[in-house]
């Protein structure tokens, strides 16, 4: 398979206690998908063996993923739930192709051991992954509120 210049993907990462805040658009391609994770490797490390959650944010502008970029998305979400992850909430805003963009995400966890959930605004998408990470033991100190970003690394 022919390698081209990674396209979309990440564009912010920050840590909001036990939740990784991640902003990404653009058509995105598997190289964009290769460097997404790359980026996010040292974050997942800090976590490992905690439950932690992902909180995906669609830049406004919108995104999709080329069908090699799902299938290689799809292809990872084992090992991050293997490393602690045990929820993913999308917020996707409505644009044009947001329903596809929606039925991808449904696709790439399909199957997996960590929950996804699709939302419109962030509050509610962030409170959704607060009650998965409760059931699953952490303490109401670790989740701290948005506001309290830890934006450099872990």
């Amino acid at each position: 398979m022919k390698t081209f210049a990674p396209h979309g993907g990440l564009i912010e990462i920050s840590r909001h206690g036990r939740v990784l805040r991640v902003v990404g658009g653009g058509a995105t391609n598997v190289e964009g998908i290769k460097n997404y994770l790359a980026l996010l490797k040292p974050w997942v490390e800090a976590m490992r063996g905690t439950p932690w959650a992902t909180l995906g944010i669609v830049d406004p502008k919108g995104a999709l993923l080329t069908p090699e970029a799902e299938e290689f998305f799809h292809q990872s979400v084992p090992a991050l739930s293997a490393a602690g992850r045990v929820a993913m909430a999308l917020v996707c805003p409505p644009f044009p192709g947001s329903k596809i963009l929606r039925r991808q995400w449904e696709n790439i966890y399909a199957g997996s051991d960590s929950a996804l959930e699709l939302f419109e605004e962030e509050a509610s998408a962030l409170s959704w992954l607060f009650d998965r990470l409760r059931a699953h033991g952490v303490d109401e100190a670790e989740l701290q509120p948005a506001g309290s970003a830890n934006s450099g690394l872990p």
